[in-house]
């Protein structure tokens, strides 16, 4: 979203407009990406659970309640088959 920001203020910018609006479509889109996440074969554990735990700070700075056993059931939720598959053999 900021790789293409010349200046840190430029950079600073395009994240404030990003996540500072508390307007219906912000709050709609951060649950969306939230709802549909699902961990990449690129990202490690560390990185998944990370990046779910940004996309709550988000929705909980905008104001929405989220609490620590919704983000628990995204971030298994959003393991995939592979992981599930392997946690049966």
């Amino acid at each position: 979203m900021i790789a293409d920001a010349v200046t840190g203020i430029e950079a600073w910018t395009i994240l404030h407009e990003t996540y500072s609006s508390t307007d219906v479509s912000n709050v709609m889109r951060i649950e969306e990406e939230f709802g549909r996440a699902r961990k990449t074969a690129e990202q490690n554990m560390e990185q998944w659970i990370g990046y779910m735990r940004s996309l709550a700070a988000q929705l909980r700075k905008v104001g929405v309640e989220v609490p620590a056993n919704r983000v628990a059931t995204r971030i298994l939720n959003g393991l995939g088959q592979e992981c599930k598959e392997m946690n049966r053999k």
